[in-house]
């Protein structure tokens, strides 16, 4: 949740369904409600990051959900670890108000981002995931959505040729081996 607003996901017996229901509210850094659950590893294939035979998949694979909207915009973010603040994947949707709908969300519609930011953004733009000093490990695991492969592979090559043993900042920008 953001700043200071609440939430819940409950079971409405009436409904037969899980019910989201919160406040949103401004102050302190808030503007939107959210509710989280255990990681499922099935995201990890769904999305792609088991191989390329999978990504193929999610131009014909949709998340389905049955929901009854209230006239606003809602996103599903999925993650493919327990990292609190690891690169997600989201997809928004705006059920119909009132009723009861089935919503499909295509994989191929599922955004990759860090921290809310889309990282096709950053990279498409030309840019870099942060530009402080001091980073290199919190970002470490998100330098393919900014990087090529190629650039990844030049980083591990620089490395090992300047640092053979891995002692130099074990882990910051060049995943650590093993």
């Amino acid at each position: 949740m953001g700043g200071a607003s609440d939430s819940t996901l409950v079971f409405d017996p009436a409904e037969s369904a899980a019910v989201f229901c919160g406040t949103v509210r401004t102050a302190g850094n808030g503007g939107f409600a959210s509710v989280r659950s255990a990681p499922w590893a099935g995201w990890a294939v769904l999305l792609g990051e088991e191989g390329a035979e999978c990504a193929e998949a999610t131009e014909r694979v949709a998340v389905r959900l049955r929901v009854k909207g209230d006239g606003r915009r809602y996103k599903l973010v999925a993650r493919t670890d327990d990292a609190f603040d690891g690169v997600s994947f989201a997809a928004d949707f705006a059920p119909p108000a009132g009723a009861w709908a089935d919503v499909d969300l295509p994989l191929a519609r599922f955004v990759p981002s860090l921290r809310g930011r889309p990282g096709g953004l950053v990279a498409g733009a030309g840019g870099s995931i942060s530009a402080e000093h001091g980073l290199g490990q919190q970002k470490t695991p998100y330098m393919a959505l900014v990087r090529s492969a190629d650039e990844q592979a030049l980083y591990r090559g620089v490395k090992a040729v300047y640092d053979p043993t891995g002692m130099m900042n074990p882990g910051v920008i060049v995943a650590r081996s093993g």
